[in-house]
């Protein structure tokens, strides 16, 4: 779901919790798909799929128990910066 955070960035802005998700999917299922994606610079198909990314990552917020934040990295970065701090030694 890594593409769907980044994307929901140009939508909701970098803090994901309930209510910009909820926001979110209102956006996105509210016209037609061709119309959402060029309103916000998106892939028609990354559109399409989007909603499941949103519930999907509404799900991993409600289990942490808070918001979660989109980083500018991706899930590589966070790795290489958790493994540098020694977080990932055994």
């Amino acid at each position: 779901v890594g593409g769907s955070a980044t994307s929901l960035r140009a939508l909701v802005g970098t803090v994901l919790e309930y209510e910009t998700l909820e926001r979110a999917v209102r956006v996105l299922t509210g016209g037609p798909i061709d119309d959402v994606a060029k309103r916000f610079e998106l892939d028609p198909r990354r559109v399409r799929i989007l909603p499941t990314g949103v519930l999907l990552l509404e799900k991993l917020s409600e289990l942490l128990g808070q918001p979660l934040q989109i980083g500018k990295g991706g899930l590589r970065e966070g790795v290489i910066l958790t493994l540098l701090n020694g977080a990932g030694s055994a």
